[in-house]
């Protein structure tokens, strides 16, 4: 079952890449891994440039574009 999780949010961002707003600031991330939490999915996000992870809600990820 986590490897279908890691699987659909791989296909949900493609490159395994998108976008974390916070406030006002708009960050590049790479999702790393996922896991499903009290019937939501989160995964592991960190930023492509910087240091850190943090396991946040899929839905706050965007996608990118192209």
């Amino acid at each position: 079952m986590v490897r279908e999780l890691v699987l659909e949010a791989r296909d949900k961002f493609p490159g395994g890449e998108g976008f974390v707003t916070i406030d006002k600031l708009t960050v590049a991330v790479r999702v790393l891994d996922a896991r499903k939490v009290f019937g939501r999915i989160d995964v592991l996000v960190t930023p492509k440039e910087g240091r850190g992870e943090q396991w946040i809600s899929m839905d706050r990820v965007e996608k990118r574009n192209g």
